[in-house]
């Protein structure tokens, strides 16, 4: 994944959304160091917890943006309209700050339609018993491909977290949008 990116994944609950998310932040932490990984899902070993986008920092670190149970978080229907500026300025400048970004819900109906339309790569999970399948979509070619990801122990060990947990609303907040984001300076 590169900076700007964004990808989502769909599926029925139980399907391998969020374990993919936490496995594929914490592959990309592990070759692209130093990437920090931010996430509204709480008590991830490793992971940042965040509830608003300005807690993220706004430098050139590298960083991943996962958001677990999108549809409570980033539903247009939620936005006024002060929120849907502040999100249409949040999705501009993920590229600008060396940010990736993941989302998880269970269809891609039930998030906002600038969401939908930024989104470069969209993965759509089946739970197959011993397996996840998984159909790769890149959103601007059309090209699928699908995988099975096998439910080994050292998948889960890599993805590890409680499945219980349930993740806290994320929002871009009016501090994330009032001028911050144009204060990063350029590092070296």
């Amino acid at each position: 994944m590169k900076p700007g990116q964004i990808l989502g994944l769909f599926g029925p609950m139980g399907s391998g959304k969020t374990a993919f998310g936490v496995f594929l932040s914490r592959y990309e932490e592990e070759i692209n160091s130093p990437v920090k990984v931010y996430t509204n899902v709480p008590d991830i070993q490793g992971l940042i917890h965040v509830s608003k986008a300005s807690q993220i920092p706004i430098d050139l670190t590298p960083k991943i943006l996962f958001i677990d149970e999108a549809m409570f978080s980033l539903d247009s229907r939620l936005f006024s309209s002060n929120n849907n500026r502040f999100f249409g300025r949040f999705l501009a400048f993920l590229r600008k700050v060396e940010m990736m970004m993941i989302y998880a819900t269970h269809d891609p109906g039930m998030v906002d339609v600038r969401l939908r339309q930024h989104t470069q790569y969209s993965v759509f999970f089946k739970d197959s018993g011993s397996h996840f399948a998984a159909m790769f979509i890149d959103c601007m070619t059309e090209e699928k491909s699908i995988h099975y990801i096998k439910k080994s122990p050292e998948y889960f060990q890599t993805a590890n977290y409680d499945t219980r947990a349930f993740p806290d609303e994320f929002v871009v907040d009016l501090e994330f949008s009032t001028g911050r984001t144009f204060k990063y300076k350029k590092v070296g």
